[in-house]
């Protein structure tokens, strides 16, 4: 951003322009999602629209680009500023509207968490979920709100497979466990060596990060990401299993990474079943494509597609369109950006999050975003390329009745072979 006037600068905007293009479909959404983000409206605005118009952008992008020919520049600046005072205007009583009522999708983990709205404190503890890879991400979240600067975190019976032991007055975090109660662990800080247990892994926190590191494989599903291979295989497959036709054959220039919309027109290879040798096949009509650059290497890719994942996951584009959320185009690339960047920290593919950060955050705030909604799109990014996501456990199926009638079909042919055993 520029010291002066807090605006992002030329090359933040373009970088913008660019993730927001497919998803404004005039030229009047575009302006006032470009002014929005440069904190109010900017002449620079048409500058960069014709810019974007000899920028070698996909074929298909909606963007109304005939639509300044023949206008005066000056009344599409005054026209421009009016579109802008009306959304704010439109923002503002929104916002007088929530203050009569808690939003229903902000729930008491983000009440009491409004500290992460200072862009230095939300860096912090993106820092510490993205650490705590081992955790799932609530958990990682919940252990950076109790002990600010925890360094490394495990159970008593994982420290104790290490040699160590929770000190007497060690601090205690909470976990949430599925299907149960809650679990401690401590922090690296609050453990000691046990005396006469063999060391496995050398000494300091560091050493003991690097044994669990090449212990739990992270480096494996790295190599995965980045070489293609098994990963990717159940990431499509994944995706398919919530009606995402995958492409990766745009032939866009430069910076221009991908896109989600709805798309209704490709028949998804669908299955049921434990292996290749049970499976009971089915099709189903997808509901949405994700289309990446072709030219981007795989790293890049797969963080591509998990910020447009993140968009169906944080409800930005849904299966039922009363469960979109109200959120603007900036509220929205944040959200998204937020996942895309944890996601890939946590597996070790390294994004500058400082950049992004600096561009959204106006005087140290960052826009409105619910965490609730980023941990849990996280959450089910990490879980669709750990291993297969049933069929039953998908947004789609709990949200399409059309293909939850066809899955159901498959599962009840499934299920009858299985007893036929």
């Amino acid at each position: 951003m520029d010291e002066k006037d807090n605006t992002p600068n030329p090359q933040a905007l373009l970088e913008y322009a660019l993730k927001i293009i497919d998803s404004t479909p005039t030229f009047k959404e575009f302006a006032i999602a470009m002014m929005d983000f440069a904190c109010g409206p900017k002449e620079n605005i048409i500058a960069l629209y014709d810019m974007l118009c000899n920028y070698g952008l996909p074929a298909d992008v909606k963007i109304e680009v005939n639509f300044m020919q023949g206008r005066d520049k000056d009344k599409l600046m005054a026209c421009m500023s009016e579109w802008y005072s009306r959304f704010l205007m439109n923002e503002q009583n929104k916002a007088s509207g929530n203050s009569l009522k808690i939003k229903e999708d902000i729930d008491e983990l983000h009440l009491k968490i409004k500290a992460f709205r200072q862009s230095d404190r939300f860096k912090e503890m993106l820092d510490m979920a993205a650490k705590f890879y081992h955790l799932a991400p609530f958990n990682a979240l919940l252990v950076s709100m109790q002990k600010r600067g925890a360094t490394f975190v495990l159970s008593v019976n994982q420290w104790r497979k290490l040699g160590r032991r929770p000190t007497i007055n060690g601090q205690q975090l909470i976990a949430l466990v599925p299907f149960g109660p809650v679990q401690v662990l401590f922090d690296y800080s609050d453990t000691e060596p046990i005396e006469g247990e063999r060391n496995l892994y050398g000494e300091g926190v560091e050493a003991v990060m690097d044994w669990w590191e090449c212990r739990s494989g992270k480096w494996e599903r790295l190599k995965g990401i980045t070489g293609g291979s098994e990963l990717w295989r159940k990431l499509k497959e994944n995706m398919a299993r919530y009606g995402i036709a995958y492409h990766d054959d745009m032939n866009a220039a430069g910076r221009f990474s991908g896109y989600i919309r709805e798309y209704n027109d490709e028949n998804l290879q669908l299955y049921v079943g434990r292996n290749q040798y049970e499976m009971v096949k089915f099709e189903a009509k997808s509901r949405f494509l994700i289309n990446v650059n072709k030219y981007y290497p795989p790293a890049m890719k797969f963080q591509t597609v998990c910020h447009e994942l993140a968009h169906l996951f944080c409800r930005h584009v849904y299966y039922e369109k009363s469960k979109v959320r109200d959120l603007t185009i900036k509220e929205e690339e944040f959200e998204a950006e937020t996942v895309a960047w944890l996601v890939c920290k946590r597996l070790g593919i390294l994004i500058p999050s400082e950049n992004y950060l600096a561009v959204y955050a106006r005087e140290g705030e960052l826009p409105e975003y619910n965490l609730n909604e980023i941990m849990k799109a996280v959450t089910k990014i990490e879980n669709m390329i750990n291993g297969m996501v049933g069929v039953k456990s998908t947004d789609w199926y709990k949200n399409d009745s059309n293909y939850k009638s066809i899955a159901d079909q498959a599962v009840a042919v499934y299920e009858g072979r299985e007893k036929l055993k």
